[in-house]
């Protein structure tokens, strides 16, 4: 299994090194540049997005009482099939 995660708050990334690219793109778009790397990579097979959006802030999440919902998680997935080229 191939995945390939990240989270959508800004806090949880660090713009300073990032590519320009990622912090132009809205979150969903994030989740095709992530998926495109993986296809022009040509080793993965099977590539799907998902994304866990919605729920409650957990009592124990650092952000508890600041935010009501908790950040968002959006993955690629999919199968590796051999060798980067």
């Amino acid at each position: 299994m191939n995945l390939r995660g990240f989270r959508g708050h800004p806090v949880n990334w660090f713009p300073t090194k990032a590519i320009v690219l990622w912090s132009a793109l809205h979150p969903f778009e994030r989740k095709g540049l992530v998926q495109e790397y993986l296809r022009a990579a040509g080793n993965s097979t099977g590539l799907a997005t998902e994304s866990v959006r919605g729920h409650p802030c957990p009592a124990d999440d650092s952000y508890a009482g600041q935010l009501r919902l908790s950040d968002p998680v959006y993955a690629v997935r999919g199968r590796a099939s051999g060798a980067v080229r």
